[in-house]
């Protein structure tokens, strides 16, 4: 799927080394939490990562393997141990938070724990099972201990944004989800967080001295709007300078704008229909219907996901190369799919015992009808377009 962006055409740069202007973004929902290890939304986490800061980040390039093209951020530079188990980060010298403290390896080490505490329960913590440890050899080297060697070892130390230690480590663990909700962040990012008015807007302030520099920009602005049609006039309107979220129905009236400017680019957004493999009832128990692979296997070659995704999105849209999208490095456009063939599906569904009766209708076995629920959050249009698709697509082939 491609990103379309929609902005303000401002010829002229601003300079990094004399901050200035305003940039007002518009997004679809509030951010609801910007305490890193708890961040689930997109808004929260674009937010968070201006006041906060990684180790490193994964450069243009996109590549997640090994530390290849990873741009230094809170960590000037890196090494490798000579068995590959564990990497020390060289703290920048001249970081401080936002408050004036200087940043330093204790915080990394800090930063691990509460990602990885349980009474936290971190959405995060699961990708951060290989590491074993992290140590502070001195005041500003940090080092990750492996359990094992893996290609995304250096992805695993990038995933956390760090936390200032001196204020944190004096609320206690069980405490630390409520407080993680409401306390203003302080961090050690190009932007200062400025202001949040919950359900409407979050405004951060550039943070001037920042130890990489002044940003672009005086401050950000990003302004809750929940309604799609809603966010466009108001891009149209020069209320917002930009929006990331542009529909392929509005590229044409947005275009007509000599002010504005559409730009495309790749995004790594997929969407698909998962299927649940427990049973609802006892979670102990595999999906009376969905156990079966060759199942889900006809029920993936009944559907035309070229054709589904023409429909929402035109050009702007391709089908991901499962289980992963084209614009990956490693992403090898080879790697063979299962087929749109809803004749084989049909043979494979019979096989099975499932049978149309009469011919044309819903399909059956000892009784019972091929159906389930489909479930897609109504805040997203497109998903609730594609749940209808979806729905015709299998109806065609006898499945509830």
């Amino acid at each position: 799927m491609l990103l379309l962006l929609a902005g303000c055409d401002k010829s002229s740069p601003v300079p990094s080394a004399s901050p200035g202007g305003t940039l007002v973004i518009a997004i679809s929902a509030d951010p609801a939490v910007l305490f890193p290890p708890l961040i689930l939304k997109t808004q929260a986490r674009q937010i968070a990562e201006v006041i906060y800061d990684y180790l490193a980040v994964v450069g243009p390039g996109l590549n997640t393997i090994g530390d290849v093209g990873f741009e230094p951020r809170l960590a000037e530079t890196w090494k490798w141990s000579d068995d590959s188990l564990s990497i020390a980060f060289r703290i920048h010298p001249k970081a401080r938070w936002h408050d004036g403290v200087k940043a330093d390896a204790e915080d990394v080490r800090f930063t691990f724990a509460v990602y990885t505490n349980k009474q936290l329960g971190s959405p995060m913590a699961d990708e951060l099972r290989n590491i074993d440890s992290v140590t502070a050899r001195d005041s500003a080297t940090a080092v990750f201990w492996y359990h094992t060697r893996t290609p995304h070892q250096f992805l695993d130390a990038t995933e956390m944004m760090i936390l200032p230690r001196h204020i944190l480590e004096r609320v206690p663990a069980d405490s630390l989800r409520e407080m993680g909700t409401r306390a203003s962040p302080i961090g050690t990012g190009r932007f200062r967080f400025r202001s949040w008015n919950r359900g409407s807007s979050v405004e951060v302030a550039a943070d001037t001295g920042n130890y990489r520099g002044a940003p672009g920009l005086r401050r950000v602005i990003w302004s809750v709007t929940h309604d799609q049609a809603a966010a466009v006039t108001r891009l149209i309107a020069g209320d917002v300078d930009f929006y990331p979220a542009l529909s392929r129905e509005n590229v044409d009236e947005v275009k007509a704008h000599r002010e504005l400017r559409v730009i495309s680019l790749p995004s790594t957004d997929y969407g698909f229909m998962m299927f649940n493999l427990r049973d609802p009832k006892q979670h102990a128990r595999a999906h009376e219907i969905f156990r079966s692979r060759e199942l889900r296997r006809a029920l993936t070659m009944a559907v035309d996901r070229n054709a589904m995704v023409r429909n929402l999105f035109d050009t702007l849209g391709l089908v991901a190369i499962a289980p992963t999208v084209r614009v990956f490095p490693t992403t090898d456009s080879r790697l063979p799919q299962i087929p749109y063939d809803p004749r084989r599906a049909s043979a494979i569904l019979d096989s099975l015992g499932w049978v149309a009766t009469p011919p044309g209708g819903y399909r059956k076995r000892s009784g019972r009808e091929l159906a389930f629920n489909l479930l897609a959050p109504s805040s997203s249009q497109i998903r609730m377009r594609m749940a209808v698709l979806l729905q015709e697509e299998l109806k065609q082939m006898g499945v509830r």
